[in-house]
């Protein structure tokens, strides 16, 4: 773990532990579930972006409930933003994709579907994640900056 720290920039003020998606804990107020891969492959670092939170409190949604690729989009547009000097927002973001959760009984994650298949914020993004999606961490400490957190929990934000 150490060395995914530092590969990573993990801060030390940041604690993590490693979880299955076979066996995931109950997580106390202040932690937060977050799929390894986002990290790894969406680009997420700490503390986390205050878009991405902002865009998980309008989706009224957890880090733990949404897709590999809806992190993928979400830190593209961040890129985007910086790199281009635009301010897209999740207005921007829901207008050109739309949010789907599956019923309870699935096992996939919530995702973005672009409204228009000719028109996406990202390309080339992968059509699954299957087999990426069992490793979590559990994530306590300063993930995020000031008072604006997501919610770790249904029914209980941050």
């Amino acid at each position: 773990m150490t060395r995914f720290r530092q590969l990573y920039q993990i801060p030390p003020s940041v604690s993590f532990s490693y979880c299955n998606s076979d066996d995931l804990p109950l997580i106390n107020r202040g932690e937060i579930l977050l799929p390894i891969m986002a990290i790894v492959e969406g680009g997420v670092r700490f503390p986390l972006h205050s878009f991405l939170i902002d865009f998980l409190q309008t989706i009224n949604a957890t880090p733990s409930q949404i897709s590999i690729n809806v992190f993928r989009i979400i830190m593209g547009v961040i890129a985007l933003n910086r790199i281009l000097d635009v301010n897209l927002t999740s207005r921007e973001i829901l207008a050109v994709y739309q949010y789907k959760c599956p019923g309870e009984k699935s096992s996939t994650s919530c995702h973005l579907k672009a409204r228009n298949v000719n028109e996406k914020l990202m390309n080339g993004l992968p059509s699954s994640n299957k087999g990426y999606d069992k490793d979590y961490l559990r994530v306590t400490g300063d993930w995020f900056l000031g008072s604006s957190v997501c919610r770790s929990s249904y029914g209980h934000p941050g």
